[in-house]
């Protein structure tokens, strides 16, 4: 191992750069994940261009869209975290990219994978609420506001009075 500004590193050690991949079946187990994966991505893409698909007036009445950006970019960061994270774990831990690590001279592209994933987990932290959020807004606040009746509006009030107290 070598030394350079003051962290071990394996740049330029014979050992790793010399070192040959074996495929066994532990090598494997970090492709389990993709199992789940290929399926959401596709369920996703049916999501994406059905909605897309629709006409605008169909569109408004099936799916709110603040509610299906926030789906979106819910479903966007789960899998952006989840590469990063295969990028940053699983792999290295595989040997797949130990010779290629040795031989190249330190960088900060991990560096930015890190903060790529870091800041994907937090998005993947806060959406659920702004759902909720959004939720909350479209039970108060109805877009065919104007053409309920008054005695609902009075249950509506009653409602949204309900959804203050819990906040």
């Amino acid at each position: 191992m070598s030394m350079q500004d003051g962290f071990i590193s394996i740049n330029g050690v014979s050992q790793y750069i010399d070192f040959r991949f074996t495929l066994n079946y532990t090598i494997l187990i970090p492709t389990v994940p993709f199992v789940y994966i290929i399926p959401t991505i596709v369920i996703m893409w049916k999501v994406y261009r059905g909605y897309h698909n629709q006409s605008s007036n169909l569109t408004k009445l099936t799916l709110d869209g603040h509610l299906y950006a926030l789906l979106m970019f819910y479903f966007v960061a789960n899998i952006s975290f989840f590469f990063t994270d295969f990028l940053r774990f699983n792999i290295p831990v595989s040997g797949l990219v130990t010779s290629l690590c040795a031989g190249i001279s330190p960088n900060r592209y991990f560096t930015l994978l890190i903060a790529i994933g870091d800041y994907m987990n937090y998005c993947i932290l806060i959406l659920p609420f702004l759902v909720s959020v959004v939720r909350i807004i479209i039970l108060s606040f109805a877009y065919n506001q104007k053409k309920v009746p008054y005695e609902n509006k009075q249950n509506r009030n009653q409602l949204f009075f309900r959804f203050e107290h819990v906040l």
